[in-house]
């Protein structure tokens, strides 16, 4: 799979707490980013933590290669998310300043003929298709859970005062259940991104940069696309870290 990544820290921040990791080895290609929360202590550290481990643990996977069933290969990333949770977790009970350090956690990841996304937390993992954008991941965010009870429409969730709250983050409790998923269907690729990139642009935006840039065209560059949303997003304020990473590639 081709790839390219793009980041910025942004026009209100001073400081990146996002942080992003590729693997990429055999058989095995993983696509991770982690955005560490704001609101709390150290989330720059905890995000850091969390895609140092993912990579670490990727890593063993190649050494221990074998060929296990999609439900094997879900229990798998099932126990590598937990087993980041509680490294996160750990780091803050030993360092007190960290105390109540979090982050959210997207990943693709590319075993054989098949493609696995997981989630915690508010970032997002879209496939593309000609183009267009389908969320493969979903928000464990307090609009979320608006949303699906009906009381807020997704647009409506765009002004929630409360769009940045998350129920779920790497890190914060001892414990954490991942949402692991096979994608099944045959995107042309793959968009990963914080919440600094989706505040800001909507889908129908992200969709025209990607149709602008050529992003099925194998002949042009990724990048090209990954630092135009980048521009844009700090156009329109950039109130939050930026970080994507655009993948191209079918399983």
């Amino acid at each position: 799979m081709d790839y390219a990544v793009g980041y910025n820290v942004g026009k209100r921040r001073t400081l990146n707490e996002d942080f992003f990791g590729v693997y990429r080895a055999n058989n095995l290609e993983g696509f991770v980013i982690a955005d560490g929360m704001g609101g709390h202590n150290a989330g720059d550290v905890a995000s850091k933590i969390a895609v140092r481990l993912a990579m670490e643990i990727m890593e063993d996977w190649e050494v221990k290669r074998s060929n296990p069933s999609s439900q094997q290969t879900t229990a798998l990333i099932s126990k590598m998310v937990r087993d980041i949770n509680m490294g996160v977790f750990t780091y803050s009970v030993v360092n007190p300043a960290c105390s109540g350090m979090g982050s959210t956690f997207v990943a693709i990841l590319h075993i054989g003929h098949k493609v696995f996304a997981t989630w915690v937390g508010d970032s997002r993992i879209y496939g593309i298709k000609d183009n267009k954008l389908t969320q493969i991941s979903k928000d464990d965010s307090y609009v979320q859970m608006l949303i699906d009870l009906g009381q807020i429409t997704p647009e409506e969730a765009r002004q929630h005062p409360k769009k940045n709250a998350i129920t779920k983050a790497i890190g914060t409790e001892s414990s954490i259940v991942a949402s692991v998923v096979e994608v099944t269907e045959d995107y042309d690729g793959y968009l990963l991104c914080s919440d600094g990139l989706t505040n800001m642009l909507t889908e129908e935006r992200i969709e025209a940069k990607l149709e602008q840039g050529g992003f099925k065209n194998v002949e042009f560059n990724l990048k090209v696309i990954c630092d135009a949303l980048v521009k844009d997003a700090n156009k329109n304020g950039g109130l939050d870290n930026i970080s994507l990473i655009l993948v191209r590639g079918k399983k």
